[in-house]
């Protein structure tokens, strides 16, 4: 229709040419179209950068409900992990128990032993060192300190006793061993000490 019309415009303008106000008419009507075009061409342009701009709004909208969907994803595969840590934790928790149970177990009869059936203890002796040794295997330490420094970390005192001829705090006899996983305490070794009254562990009065 701009192209009829402005054909139409040159007609007018052929035709009209040696009269001045047609001319000038013409040219008026001209520039009016030419504005109108130009009104309708931003028209389109700005339109076009609008739909261009909700286009790009709705790229970013998709990435971003990608990016939730994946941290969604990973939330989720993290609280499986840490659910799955718990349970492992608990098994092996359970795991030390139980062997720490029966290590108790054999180590009451080992005392017993000691004291009523010497025939016997040495046939005990070896369950507990093969105890201690699958123990070991898993991360579980026995603590049986006879013969040692008393250590407060490790070791708790229950009774204490004279001997001249050793020093103050060795310990003399172990009535409950303890116990360490993956260096982490889980029970003090009961213990007798050495505690000298008078005397100097050198020998000496004691002032």
């Amino acid at each position: 229709m701009g192209n009829s019309f402005e054909n139409l415009i040159s007609e007018i303008r052929r035709l009209t040419y040696s009269d001045e106000k047609a001319k000038q008419l013409s040219e008026t009507l001209l520039q009016k179209m030419s504005s109108k075009e130009a009104r309708e061409t931003t028209g389109e342009d700005a339109l076009l950068k609008a739909i261009q701009g909700v286009q790009r709004l709705a790229v970013k909208m998709d990435m971003k409900l990608e990016e939730l969907s994946e941290k969604a994803s990973l939330t989720e595969q993290v609280s499986m992990l840490t659910a799955e840590f718990k349970k492992l934790k608990s098994t092996l928790n359970e795991m030390v128990a139980a062997y720490m149970r029966i290590y108790n177990f054999v180590w009451d009869i080992f005392k017993f032993v000691e004291k009523h059936n010497d025939n016997a203890l040495s046939y005990v002796e070896k369950i507990l060192e093969k105890l201690e040794q699958e123990m070991k295997k898993v991360g579980i330490t026995v603590e049986n300190p006879k013969g040692k420094k008393y250590d407060t970390k490790l070791h708790e005192v229950v009774a204490t006793q004279e001997a001249r001829d050793l020093q103050d705090e060795m310990i003399v006899e172990v009535l409950k061993v303890g116990f360490s996983y993956n260096g982490e305490i889980l029970k003090k070794a009961q213990v007798i000490t050495v505690l000298n009254k008078g005397v100097n562990s050198d020998g000496g009065d004691r002032h």
